[in-house]
């Protein structure tokens, strides 16, 4: 049997088990395996809830990033810094990489990974060099000039805006 027959047996099958179900049940099932004719709640309230799930996300993430950086040199660890740089990258690598899905979104998985990680790798340089103007102006200062301050600083804020991009979407 092909794989696409075994897709269509599966889904027929368990179309068959939703239309078993009350209602209730039914519609709590097609939402959380997001399956069609399932109803998602619309408007702010449902945008807002995706938004500060995300948020705690990006926290739990902030947390980790603190937690490695404390274990390898505790005297240069900033709570702040770290917390800035996590959610502007976070949200920016979301929001850049959410409107432009409509050049890769559907694709075959080939053409998928190849325009997904190009545009990563593309708006990377970017989100780094905003987020750490964000982090220089506002929280640290170091006395010397920002462009000395992007050199020398974006290399990890890269590698964790790419891990977080790719791990996204897997």
């Amino acid at each position: 049997m092909s794989t696409a027959g075994l897709f269509s047996s599966a889904q027929h099958d368990l179309e068959d088990y939703t239309a078993s179900l009350p209602t209730s049940e039914r519609v709590a099932l097609k939402f959380t395996l997001c399956l069609p004719g399932a109803s998602r709640p619309h408007g702010s309230w449902s945008r807002l809830s995706r938004f500060l799930g995300r948020q705690l996300f990006y926290l739990a993430i902030a947390v980790v990033i603190y937690g490695i950086f404390w274990a390898i040199r505790q005297e240069n660890t900033n709570l702040a810094n770290t917390l800035v740089y996590t959610f502007c990258l976070c949200n920016l690598t979301m929001l850049a990489l959410e409107n432009l899905t409509f050049l890769y979104f559907q694709r075959r998985p080939l053409y998928f990974w190849l325009v997904y990680l190009a545009l990563l790798l593309a708006l990377t340089p970017v989100m780094v060099t905003i987020t750490t103007a964000i982090v220089f102006w506002l929280m640290d200062r170091p006395g010397g000039s920002f462009w000395n301050y992007l050199g020398s600083g974006w290399k990890f804020p890269s590698i964790a805006t790419i891990t977080f991009g790719i791990a996204c979407q897997i």
